[in-house]
């Protein structure tokens, strides 16, 4: 997926060490019980930064041992079975292979190693619009105290669709028209993709997104503010569910600034609507609304103020998305 890219950190994960070594653990350890989530510093990149699902992947895997002694039998175990998945095998990790008859890496203290793996796109991924790798690291004698996970994630293009939400008065459920929502790519970067607003009923839609997880943010029109923060996890394809923003009377406090990179969004002007439009309809800056009972309608002299305070959200958001897991043995 060029766009909406899910960059997911490490999950932690706790797992006996039977079951990280594969039952490849020896009753007598060869080396001094090690640390590895302390000395292990793991990088894994995938060589294209999108691919279609049946393609074949080949990634580069550099390992630094940090630890002041060598290593011995270092290896990775396998991967697959989600949708978005990579399916690999540490047979195809070079040295990192983990089968019986395979040694593992040896790596010396301050040594920094490479290899090269392969593993094969699902076509399911193509569903999610990325294909992540989560690689447990461990030796193969059973001696490490504590096994750390390494991930790296790339687009997989293919499917679009429609993400859909609406802002809802917290008081009585009716529709909001004015708020203004943008969708934010979930990357270093955090490019903003597009930016409606809901309309008389509330509702909003962004059509045509490539399939994939998505940060979207929001801010309510003039006179209300948001009850359960300012944005939210939104993902187009097979994870795909209608967001709510629920907010209610009260000053937001955020000032107006057209968010950077996406589409022109008019700043307020001095000219209030006349009518409900699903658009934006500015008025004064500055001016107090009306006060008006819950109804789920907005004051007449609407005021749709910016997205300035939440670019800083949508920018850190995943904003380390290549972590580690620490997976206690």
């Amino acid at each position: 997926m060029p766009h909406g890219l899910f960059r997911r950190a490490a999950v932690p994960v706790v797992l006996a060490a039977s079951l990280l070594t594969g039952g490849l653990a020896s009753p007598a350890s060869a080396q001094e019980p090690v640390d590895l989530c302390e000395t292990l510093a793991v990088t894994i990149t995938f060589d294209d930064a999108a691919y279609a699902g049946g393609d074949t992947a080949t990634l580069t895997i550099t390992v630094t041992n940090n630890g002041p002694n060598a290593l011995q039998g270092l290896t990775t175990g396998s991967g697959g079975g989600q949708p978005n998945e990579l399916v690999w095998d540490s047979s195809n990790w070079g040295e990192l292979d983990s089968t019986d008859d395979a040694p593992g890496m040896s790596i010396g203290a301050g040594e920094t190693r490479t290899v090269a793996g392969t593993g094969l796109v699902p076509a399911t991924a193509a569903d999610y619009g990325n294909v992540y790798v989560l690689a447990p690291f461990l030796l193969k004698d059973g001696s490490n105290t504590c096994s750390p996970a390494f991930t790296a994630e790339a687009d997989v293009a293919g499917k679009v669709g429609d993400l859909t939400g609406k802002a809802v008065n917290v008081r009585n459920g009716a529709g909001v028209r004015g708020a203004i929502i943008a969708v934010y790519e979930i990357s270093e970067e955090s490019p903003c993709r597009a930016v409606t607003t809901s309309g008389a009923d509330g509702v909003f839609t962004f059509t045509g997104l490539p399939a994939g997880h998505y940060i979207a943010q929001y801010v309510p029109p003039h006179g209300w503010r948001g009850t359960e923060g300012y944005s939210e996890e939104a993902a187009v394809g097979a994870d795909n569910r209608p967001l709510t923003f629920r907010i209610e009377r009260g000053a937001s406090g955020i000032p107006y600034e057209s968010p950077a990179g996406c589409p022109d969004i008019a700043p307020p002007t001095s000219a209030p609507p006349t009518t409900s439009t699903a658009g934006i309809a500015p008025a004064a800056q500055g001016r107090t609304a009306p006060a008006l009972a819950d109804t789920g309608g907005v004051p007449t002299e609407l005021v749709p103020v910016g997205l300035g305070l939440l670019l800083a959200g949508g920018a850190a958001v995943h904003a380390a998305r290549r972590g580690r897991a620490r997976h206690p043995a």
